[in-house]
């Protein structure tokens, strides 16, 4: 997958979790329209590590959010969509952890 159409896709996911539209999204890391927060988000348009230091910190997120394998946020994603509520950036932070330790434990119970 292209480097930015992965970031985007993050992108969106953060914003949309923090239930926010592009358009909030936009004013909130400077002056950016709701049609550039999409080219973002569609990997159209890409993204300056200025904006997404600003992104990580408007959104709750660490930058190696947007930047890390696409396997460490998808969990979040699926639980977001079952859910179909906001999870606030300390229920994300838990669910995170929680995954990591259920990962780990699995990794041990494929070593022993």
């Amino acid at each position: 997958m292209d480097i930015y159409k992965a970031i985007g896709q993050r992108i969106r996911e953060a914003r949309q979790a923090a239930g926010m539209s592009q358009e909030e999204l936009g004013k909130a890391i400077g002056d950016y329209t709701a049609t550039a927060i999409s080219y973002f988000e569609h990997g159209l348009r890409k993204v300056k590590i200025e904006d997404i230091q600003k992104l990580a910190e408007v959104l709750g997120k660490d930058v190696s959010y947007f930047l890390s394998p696409r396997e460490a946020t998808e969990p979040i994603a699926q639980v977001r969509l079952r859910t179909k509520t906001k999870i606030s950036p300390s229920h994300r932070e838990e669910i995170s952890d929680f995954i990591r330790f259920v990962r780990e434990q699995k990794q041990k119970e494929g070593k022993e």
